[in-house]
C-alpha cells in the first residue's frame, strides 16, 4: 500500500523527506499538458487519494 503526505512548501517536504524517506512528489507537466515523471505520481496522490493539489503542492509518497 502506498501512502502519502501534502505539504504546502517544498522546504516543509524536503525536512520531512530528511527525517522519514520516501519519494517528493509535485505537478510536473509535458509542454502538452500531459504529466510526466513525479508527476504521474502526484497526479495519483491528487485523483485517486483525495489530495487537495491548491493547498499542497508537495507530495511525499511512500510504501507502507
Amino acid at each position: 500500500m502506498t501512502k502519502f503526505q501534502g505539504f504546502e512548501t517544498k522546504e516543509e517536504a524536503k525536512k520531512y523527506q530528511k527525517d522519514h524517506g520516501g519519494l517528493l512528489t509535485y505537478d510536473k507537466r509535458t509542454k502538452a499538458g500531459k504529466p510526466t515523471g513525479v508527476g504521474v505520481d502526484y497526479s495519483y496522490a491528487v485523483h485517486l487519494g483525495g489530495l487537495n493539489a491548491e493547498k499542497y503542492p508537495y507530495c511525499l509518497q511512500w510504501n507502507a
